[in-house]
C-alpha cells in the first residue's frame, strides 16, 4: 500500500533541498571541477551564478 502523498512530498523536497541543492553538490563539487579544467575564473562565478538563480526560481516553484 502507498504512503502517505503529502508526507512523501515533503520528503523529497527536504532531501533535495537540504541534500543535493546547492549546498550539497555544487559548492562541494563544482568550485574543484572549475580548477581542474582550467576555467577562467569570470566565467566559473557567472555559472555559479547563474546555477543560483536557477536554485532559486526551482526552490519558490517547488512550494
Amino acid at each position: 500500500m502507498a504512503g502517505n502523498p503529502v508526507k512523501d512530498s515533503m520528503s523529497l523536497i527536504v532531501v533535495t533541498y537540504f541534500g543535493w541543492s546547492t549546498n550539497g553538490l555544487i559548492q562541494t563539487h563544482f568550485i574543484p571541477a572549475s580548477r581542474d579544467h582550467v576555467m577562467p575564473a569570470t566565467t566559473a562565478s557567472g555559472l555559479l551564478a547563474l546555477i543560483g538563480v536557477f536554485d532559486i526560481i526551482g526552490t519558490i516553484a517547488s512550494g
